[in-house]
């Protein structure tokens, strides 16, 4: 069944009970190409700068845990 608007309604019948099923692929389809732009784009300095600090202080804090680690079990 379909309403002319490119989406198709599936109805299931279970006894007085229906349950519809509405699907826009060509939404999908949008949203997903527009996710895939975002992360093509090429970021900004700061952006790579943010990321390399981000990295830097997620090294330090593992090799923080990995000392504490090596103190407490001596």
């Amino acid at each position: 069944m379909s309403d002319g608007s490119g989406s198709e309604v599936n109805l299931k019948d279970f006894g007085d009970y229906y349950v519809e099923f509405n699907l826009t692929i060509e939404k999908i389809a949008d949203q997903i190409e527009e996710v895939k732009e975002l992360y093509n784009e090429i970021p900004s300095p700061t952006a790579i700068e943010r990321k390399r600090s981000y990295n830097y202080q997620k090294l330090l804090r593992e090799y923080e845990i990995a000392g504490l680690d090596g103190i407490n079990r001596r």
